[in-house]
């Protein structure tokens, strides 16, 4: 079923105003589309996001933390953060099933201003990130997503690199 739209009139200051229409035209969308891209986003993560205790941090600064903590107390760390991961997920999408987790961790993905691809790839799902932090992070986020998914009931096989991980998410019974 298709949704549908609803027409509305905003008035915006001629400054932002401009600015919106620039960044439009460099993003080679329309004002409209533009506009639905930010409103989407504020509803799905920035107007949840602080409430599920999230904060804004350098990533150069979390990369010199990251350095500093050995890899026993590293996967420690990630294992508890999985373990709460279940309850952001419910506050932002009122569900935790697998696609509702994966949606979290995608708008975490591209607004942490990351890449993620998705595919099929010898009857996994795959999803890869490229976040350009370091293997610490990438190593972090193995164990993270790990658990996350084996928790849901997901058999999961990852690869890391220092600046990528790859999530193969395993058919069940696997």
């Amino acid at each position: 079923m298709e949704e549908k739209n609803t027409s509305v009139t905003f008035r915006f200051p001629t400054k932002e105003y401009k600015t919106l229409k620039k960044i439009a035209k460099n993003e080679k969308i329309s004002l409209n589309a533009l506009v639905n891209n930010m409103i989407s986003r504020f509803l799905q993560w920035d107007m949840i996001v602080q409430k599920a205790g999230w904060i804004v941090f350098h990533k150069n600064t979390m990369k010199e933390i990251l350095q500093c903590v050995d890899d026993d107390k590293l996967k420690e760390i990630a294992e508890r953060a999985a373990e709460y991961l279940k309850d952001i997920t419910l506050l932002m999408s009122g569900t935790t099933d697998l696609e509702s987790c994966l949606e979290v961790l995608r708008n975490k993905t591209m607004n942490s201003g990351f890449v993620i691809m998705e595919s099929e790839h010898e009857n996994n799902r795959r999803i890869v990130f490229h976040h350009g932090m370091g293997r610490k992070w990438s190593s972090f986020f193995k164990t993270h997503y790990e658990k996350m998914l084996e928790d849901l009931g997901h058999p999961v096989r990852c690869e890391i690199t220092n600046n990528t991980l790859v999530l193969d998410i395993l058919p069940d019974g696997v």
